[in-house]
């Protein structure tokens, strides 16, 4: 793994700014020596009055048991109520990762291409997907640098903006609410359409949030209601799902919940809204 020193010389180029240790283009690329790798792809479809939220998700894991591969899906219609979501696991030597350039790929699909012309696919059971997306916004760098401290260990984070997840006045949030034995770490970053990042703190969500719904697959409870108050800001906004219904149910175990939802409420005194995805990952027992 590339020390994150060199990583930031690396990353930042000749940018006069904070420094960064992700580029959008070179960390596209599987890594090596690293314990997850992660390939995260949203998208809200539009054709004429129709419209579908779409969840594509490659994910590589290294449990002790071993070397995991995780080719998810999930694609809910807001009007009709209905949402379908499938998961798929394979063994390393069932799947290909590149670290020259942007080329994953499984027995169920995988990315290719570059920001420009990045190709998804995914053939599953009850759902096929084959896309062309081109970045047309700023790179999202989480806490503006792209390095996150997480559980213990570093994770580098970013987000390429397809213009399909955020406010509708042209921002983007990432919002994360980390909980970590008797800590919580509830925080955001928002990049506007100049690419400016502002890295602001949010009052922690977990403990107020409401509307549990039960799945009746795996028995975990998951809030669906929460509501976003972020002072430096002035940010009061509500997120809900547009179906309670979004669970991933895994075959091995790792359930979690990707909820395509709806934002409503004000920033800086102004209305806002706007689309999100709310993931649920961990013990919602």
């Amino acid at each position: 793994m590339i020390p994150p020193a060199a990583q930031a010389v690396s990353a930042s180029g000749s940018s006069k700014g904070a420094p960064l240790f992700v580029a959008a283009d070179p960390d596209l690329v599987a890594k090596e020596g690293v314990a997850q790798d992660s390939w995260f792809v949203v998208s809200h479809l539009m054709s004429g009055s129709d419209r579908l939220d779409l969840l594509i998700h490659y994910i590589r894991l290294t449990p002790p048991q071993g070397p995991v591969i995780q080719a998810m899906v999930s694609v809910l219609d807001p009007v009709s109520g209905k949402s379908l979501a499938e998961e798929k696991d394979y063994k390393a030597s069932e799947t290909t990762f590149s670290t020259a350039s942007l080329d994953v790929q499984t027995p169920a699909g995988g990315l290719s291409g570059h920001v420009s012309a990045m190709h998804v696919t995914g053939r599953f059971q009850r759902i096929n997907v084959d896309l062309t997306l081109a970045r047309q916004g700023p790179l999202l760098a989480n806490l503006g640098t792209g390095l996150l401290p997480f559980y213990g260990d570093i994770n580098y984070e970013y987000a390429l903006s397809m213009k399909t997840t955020g406010l509708d006045n042209g921002d983007r949030i990432s919002l994360w609410d980390i909980i970590d034995g008797d800590k919580e770490h509830a925080f955001a970053t928002l990049v506007h359409p100049d690419g400016r990042h502002e890295i602001v703190d949010v009052e922690p969500l977990a403990k107020d949030a409401t509307s549990i719904w039960t799945s009746a697959a795996t028995g975990h409870r998951y809030p669906t209601h929460w509501v976003v108050s972020i002072p430096t800001l002035k940010a009061h906004l509500r997120v809900e799902p547009l179906v309670r219904e979004q669970e991933v149910v895994s075959p091995i175990g790792i359930h979690k919940y990707e909820g395509a939802s709806k934002v409503a409420g004000k920033m800086q005194g102004k209305p806002a809204t706007g689309h999100a995805v709310v993931e649920l990952v961990g013990d919602w027992n």
